[in-house]
């Protein structure tokens, strides 16, 4: 499985439940396998997910067994290749994933996908912050194939900005800091070889 902290921007799903023993769906809800889902086909970070989702009084669906996954594989059908759900971990490991709904960490339910990234993808990370302030990336792990799968950082909201590093290769953690307000990440593989990839987040870093 993988993680990221950095907002990417994917399509989302969230339920609500009732006190009763089967969940009654309103608002446009579908119950299916005991749970009131609705897909949102509007592109959104996942925190802006999470915001929605606590507006009308739900979560970022949680997946703790196969029926679960099921009904979210349902729901979504051909409309989205990619979804967020309610879980933020901490780093790799995931026994420190947490699901939005409080119920714990996430070893509960292991058939996710391959920790491997795929080949011949090209991923792109627009970073910003508010005034003065800048950014501190850093990368706690990083594993990719050398020379050939990799993260390019700039400085600056796009690749036309000066290049501060061209990352490849298992790579001690690191971290990088913007002249400005903004950071472009680019993250582009071959056609062959796969690794796990890295494991990254951006803070705001007012430092001179």
């Amino acid at each position: 499985m993988q993680f990221a902290v950095i907002p990417f921007v994917l399509f989302y799903i969230f339920y609500t439940a009732s006190a009763a023993n089967t969940p009654v769906c309103t608002n446009g809800f579908t119950l299916i396998n005991n749970k009131c889902l609705k897909l949102y086909t509007t592109p959104a970070s996942h925190s802006a997910a999470e915001e929605s989702c606590r507006n009308v009084g739900a979560t970022l669906v949680t997946v703790k067994n196969e029926n679960n996954n099921q009904a979210i594989t349902t729901i979504v059908g051909s409309t989205a290749s990619l979804v967020w759900m309610g879980l933020y971990c901490l780093d790799s490991d995931p026994s420190k994933c947490l699901w939005d709904d409080g119920t714990g960490s996430a070893e509960m339910y292991s058939n996710f996908a391959s920790e491997n990234y795929d080949n011949n993808l090209f991923c792109s990370y627009q970073l910003a912050t508010l005034g003065s302030y800048k950014i501190l990336l850093k990368f706690d792990e990083f594993i990719t194939e050398s020379n050939d799968d990799i993260v390019r950082v700039y400085d600056g909201d796009s690749s036309d900005k000066p290049l501060l590093g061209t990352y490849s290769g298992n790579l001690n953690p690191f971290g990088l800091v913007s002249t400005g307000n903004t950071m472009y990440v680019t993250f582009k593989t071959d056609e062959s070889n796969v690794a796990q990839g890295f494991f990254t987040r951006f803070l705001v870093y007012s430092g001179l």
